[in-house]
């Protein structure tokens, strides 16, 4: 493993300390909360990615970590905040792996630019809000732009519209709770209590899965939709979006298992 001496991200956005750029939807500072999930890393320094593997970095405040791919090498560390600066943050004992990369790899660019990051912002995209984030160096010049991954939509709670294409009603419906980020699945089963591991993969934004799914055990009506609700939860792996309110979850034929609304 190799270490990334400690880096300083100052997270400043704003009259005061302003990335210089070209034309651009940028938004006023919002709360550091809004860095959090997973960002496709698209450009470092004008420079379109080349790399091995996707890019990207997944971000945790809360947690006060951060992991993620350079494109070629896993990276994590640590994230330190302060609580006299609620704009400032830093990486602190980032690690990466030491596979070796193809020549013409971003991977050293990209850690270069984690390195003399200092500042950043974010740029909206109308009903779509926060689709990206800059990275600026000291002399606030942009160095590292990310996208937001669209899985991280997600991320909340939800209940459970159609179950294998017949619309749900009544009392005992299914809900799920997900925090993509963390890769945490809670909610219930429409009968029992259930908690379960998110999967996704960074080589392709629609794959999910659920694993390692465990419920409470109290017995339920006859009539109740838990049984074929696991067994259709247990088959997804990926994932449509329909609007920014409603999901399907798809079997691997493309097979609408579940459809879901946002509460």
């Amino acid at each position: 493993m190799k270490k990334v001496i400690y880096f300083m991200v100052a997270l400043v956005c704003g009259s005061f300390v302003a990335c210089k750029t070209q034309k651009s939807s940028y938004v006023p500072p919002v709360d550091i909360q809004s860095l959090n999930g997973s960002w496709n890393i698209i450009s470092v320094n004008g420079k379109k990615i080349v790399s091995d593997e996707p890019a990207f970095l997944t971000i945790n405040i809360a947690e006060k970590k951060m992991y993620g791919n350079n494109g070629c090498n896993v990276i994590n560390g640590a994230i330190i905040t302060d609580v006299t600066n609620q704009t400032a943050i830093s990486f602190d004992k980032v690690i990466s792996t030491m596979k070796a990369c193809m020549p013409n790899n971003t991977e050293g660019l990209i850690m270069k630019a984690l390195n003399e990051t200092r500042s950043y912002k974010v740029i909206a995209n109308g009903n779509a809000g926060i689709t990206k984030v800059v990275f600026c160096n000291e002399k606030k010049k942009d160095i590292l732009v990310l996208s937001k991954k669209e899985i991280n939509i997600l991320t909340g709670e939800w209940k459970v519209e159609k179950l294998n294409g017949e619309v749900l009603s009544g009392e005992y419906i299914p809900t799920m709770t997900m925090d993509i980020a963390e890769g945490r699945l809670y909610g219930s089963t429409s009968c029992n209590r259930m908690n379960g591991t998110i999967k996704t993969d960074a080589s392709d934004d629609k794959a999910i899965s659920f694993v390692q799914v465990a419920t409470t055990r109290m017995a339920c009506p006859g009539n109740n939709i838990e049984t074929p609700f696991l067994q259709s939860l247990e088959k997804v792996t990926h994932y449509k979006i329909i609007n920014t309110s409603t999901i399907d979850f798809l079997d691997a034929t493309g097979n609408v298992l579940i459809r879901l609304n946002k509460q």
